[in-house]
C-alpha cells in the first residue's frame, strides 16, 4: 500500500465500524445521526497525509439557515442535504484543524463537533460561506477539540449540484487559493467585502455575560472561558476610531463571531481613586485579536502584546476615572477561524505568570482527554420524568444559602409582564447527578453553577403551571429548588439542547434557579424565561 493511499483503508474500516446504523434525529432538518453520502476517516493530531481530500457531488434542498439559525456560529446560509456528506473522528487536541471545500460553483459549509461521549442531538455548530475567498467556505478550529465532527457541504441557491473537493487539514498554509487553480476554480481577485449587517454592535446585550470590577468590594471578574471568531469585521468609522494602543499597523484586525453583539462587557468602578483595567485574551491556540469599546465613543484594538512576550496574544489597558461600562470582542485573526482560551478583565498586572499558569493547566487537560466513541443513535424522551426516592444526591455540594449571581425576578400578578425574561451566562462545574441524583424530578444530566443564578420571587397568580426555560446557544442544564423544598432538574426538555422545567399547583414565594452547562466549564449564554402560560414555549420564542 502506498503512503498516498494508505488512509483509503483507514476509511473503509471506519465505515465499518465507526458509522451509526439509521437513525433519524434530526436538528431542524439536518441529521446528524445520518449515514455520510461520503463516508467517515479515523485522525489523530499530526495525521498524514495532510491535506486530506475527497472529491464529491452534492444536492442541496434544506435551507441552513433555517434549520441552524443562531445555533450557528459563523455564517449560516445555502442549501444542504439532511445526512452529513463526511465524518471525522478525531482524537487532538493541540493544533488547528481547518476545513473547506474547492469548486467551481459558490458553496457553503456546516459543521457540527460532539465531544466524546455526546450523544448525536448535542454538539456545537459552525457554519459558512465565503471565508476561503469569494466563492469558497473554510472554517479552522484552534485548537481542535477531541471528538466527532460531521460536515456538510451545500450550495449557495436550492435544487443546485455543485462539484468539488472537500480539504480536511492542520496545516494554516492550506488553503483554497492553493488548489483552485489545479480544480479549475479560480477565486476573485480581492479580499472578503464588507457585507452589511456584520460589523460590531456595542448595543447588544454580551454573548458570555457582565463582569463587575470593584477593587473597593473585592470584587473581580472570574475568567471567562470562550471559543470567538467567524466573519463580522469592524466598520469603517469603528477601524478608523479604534486605537492601537502599542503602535501595531494590523491591530484593528480580525474576524469576530455571528451575531455581532459584544462577547463580554464588564462595569468598572474605581472608587476614590483611578485604577488600571486590564484586558487581555490567554488563547490555547492560535491568533487572537481584541477590541474594546468604553460606550462614548471612543475604541482600542490589539492584535499581539508586547506585554505577553513570544505570543500571539492581544492584551489592553485603560485607566478608569469613573464608573464605565466596557464592551469586549474577542477575535481570530484569519477569517473562518474560532480561537478558544480564556478571557480577562482585571488589575492583575503579572500577564506572563497567568499566561504560563494557563499552559500548565491546559497541558495537564490534555494528559487526560478520553478518546472518541461514537454514540448509538438515540431520540429524545418522551415519557414524563419519574420521582426517584430521594437520599442519592448531596443537595451540599450546591450554595444553597448564597445570593442568586445575576439577582432576582419578581414575577406574578399584573401588571408584572407575562413571560417574564432575564439573560445571564454561567459555566457549571458541579455535577448534576453528583448533587441532586435522586432528590430531582427529571433529568440530571450536566454540570451546575454551585450559586443559584436567580431567586424568583413568586406571588401565586390562581394559574395551575409556572413554567421555567432557558434558551441558549450551547447545551445548558437548569435545577429549580421550590418554596416547599421540592427539586426539579432538566436538560433538553424544551428541545434543541434547551431545559424547561414545568411545576404543577406552584406554591407561593422564593424558588432558586441553578444553571450550568451540559459538559464541564462551559460558559453558557442564554435567556431565563418565567410564564403561568402553557402556550408559551421554547419554540414560539426562538
Amino acid at each position: 500500500m502506498t503512503r498516498r493511499h494508505w488512509w483509503r483503508a483507514i476509511l473503509a474500516l471506519t465505515l465499518l465500524l465507526l458509522i451509526p446504523a439509521g437513525g433519524a434525529l434530526a436538528q431542524g432538518g439536518l441529521n446528524p445521526d445520518g449515514t455520510p453520502a461520503y463516508g467517515a476517516i479515523t485522525l489523530a493530531e499530526g495525521f498524514l497525509p495532510d491535506p486530506v481530500s475527497l472529491p464529491m457531488t452534492v444536492l442541496g434542498s434544506v435551507d441552513v439557515a433555517g434549520a441552524l439559525g443562531t445555533r450557528c456560529r459563523g455564517l449560516p446560509a445555502g442549501y444542504t442535504a439532511s445526512a452529513p456528506h463526511y465524518r471525522v473522528v478525531y482524537t487532538g487536541p493541540g493544533g488547528p484543524l481547518r476545513f473547506f471545500f474547492v469548486g467551481r460553483e459558490d458553496a457553503v459549509l456546516a459543521i457540527q463537533h460532539r465531544l466524546p461521549g455526546e450523544s448525536p442531538r448535542k454538539g456545537r455548530w459552525y457554519c459558512d460561506d465565503d471565508s476561503g475567498g469569494r466563492q469558497h467556505p473554510m472554517i479552522t478550529l484552534t485548537p481542535a477539540d477531541t471528538g466527532i465532527y460531521n460536515i456538510w457541504v451545500g450550495s449557495a441557491a436550492p435544487g443546485r449540484t455543485i462539484s468539488g473537493s472537500l480539504f480536511v487539514t492542520a496545516a494554516r498554509a492550506e488553503t483554497p487559493e492553493r488548489y483552485a487553480e489545479a480544480l479549475g476554480a479560480l477565486l476573485p481577485p480581492g479580499d472578503l467585502a464588507l457585507q452589511p449587517g456584520l460589523a460590531l454592535s456595542p448595543g447588544r446585550a454580551p454573548l458570555y455575560g457582565q463582569g463587575i470590577l470593584q477593587p473597593a468590594a473585592g470584587l473581580e471578574p472570574a475568567p471567562v472561558t470562550l471559543r470567538a471568531g467567524g466573519r463580522a469585521v469592524l466598520s469603517p468609522a469603528q477601524r478608523q476610531a479604534c486605537v492601537a494602543q502599542d503602535g501595531e499597523a494590523d491591530a484593528a484586525s480580525g474576524y469576530f463571531t455571528l451575531p455581532t453583539p459584544p462577547d463580554y462587557s464588564v462595569y468598572a468602578e474605581p472608587g476614590a481613586a483611578a485604577m488600571t483595567l486590564r484586558v487581555f485574551f490567554v488563547a490555547e491556540g492560535g491568533d487572537a485579536t481584541l477590541v474594546v469599546t468604553d460606550g462614548r465613543g471612543n475604541w482600542a484594538c490589539d492584535d499581539d502584546a508586547a506585554g505577553i512576550a513570544g505570543t500571539l496574544n492581544p492584551a489592553l489597558s485603560f485607566t478608569v476615572t469613573q464608573p464605565t461600562t466596557y464592551s469586549i470582542w474577542v477575535g481570530s485573526y484569519y477569517p473562518g477561524e474560532y480561537v478558544a482560551g480564556q478571557l480577562y478583565a482585571t488589575t492583575r498586572t503579572d500577564l506572563a505568570a497567568v499566561l504560563a499558569a494557563r499552559q500548565t493547566e491546559l497541558a495537564a487537560r490534555q494528559a487526560t482527554l478520553a478518546p472518541p466513541v461514537i454514540q448509538p443513535p438515540g431520540a429524545l424522551a418522551t415519557t414524563p420524568p419519574v420521582v426517584v426516592a430521594p437520599g442519592a444526591g448531596n443537595p451540599g455540594l450546591l450554595a444553597l444559602d448564597a445570593p442568586p449571581a445575576a439577582g432576582v425576578i419578581t414575577f406574578g400578578g399584573p401588571p408584572l409582564p407575562d413571560p417574564t425574561l432575564q439573560r445571564t451566562a454561567i459555566a457549571g462545574r458541579v455535577s448534576t447527578a453528583q448533587a441532586l441524583g435522586g432528590v430531582c424530578v427529571g433529568e440530571t444530566d450536566g454540570y451546575l453553577d454551585a450559586a443559584p443564578a436567580f431567586n424568583i420571587a413568586y406571588t401565586p397568580t390562581g394559574a395551575g403551571l409556572l413554567r421555567l426555560f432557558f434558551l441558549a446557544r450551547d447545551d445548558a442544564v437548569m435545577a429549580v429548588r421550590t418554596p416547599d423544598g421540592r427539586w426539579y432538574c432538566d436538560d433538553d426538555t424544551g428541545g434543541d439542547s434547551d431545559p424547561l422545567i414545568d411545576i404543577p399547583a406552584p406554591p407561593g414565594g422564593t424558588y432558586q434557579v441553578w444553571l450550568g452547562s451540559f459538559s464541564i466549564g462551559n460558559y453558557v449564554s442564554g435567556t431565563l424565561y418565567v410564564t403561568n402560560q402553557a402556550a408559551v414555549t421554547p419554540e414560539s420564542r426562538r
